[in-house]
């Protein structure tokens, strides 16, 4: 079995939306060039910053298609509603970027570290 991950699946066109059902459903996909349909075995995982449940209300998303998706959802917050994350989160990412390029680097500034807390994190 393999492991699909779509990123933003909120974005999906409607006719793309069908054909990703019927996968998740029969288990096959139309392969450009086949005659015949292909059987997939496959595990999703997917993630979207848009409001599912609207977007089904809007009739932007198929309901039958946001149903099987959501069989096990996880809510994140995003970063700007979690600024304590912000500090130990840089702090990590500053440490791997110096032990991967081999430099000595200390860190942020106070300075640094009050723009990543004001700013928006739009999308996340």
């Amino acid at each position: 079995m393999r492991t699909l991950f779509l990123d933003e699946i909120g974005e999906l066109r409607q006719d793309m939306q069908v054909k990703l059902l019927r996968a998740i459903q029969e288990g096959k996909v139309d392969q450009v060039g086949a005659r015949s349909p292909a059987k997939i075995n496959f595990r999703l995982i997917s993630d979207t910053n848009r409001d599912f449940q609207q977007q089904v209300s809007e009739g932007k998303y198929r309901e039958d298609l946001y149903y099987r998706l959501n069989l096990f959802p996880i809510s994140i917050p995003p970063l700007r509603e979690q600024q304590e994350d912000i500090e130990p989160l840089s702090a990590h990412s500053i440490t791997k970027l110096a032990a991967t390029e081999g430099k000595a680097l200390r860190g942020l500034t106070e300075n640094a570290l009050n723009l990543l807390k004001e700013f928006d994190w739009p999308g996340n």
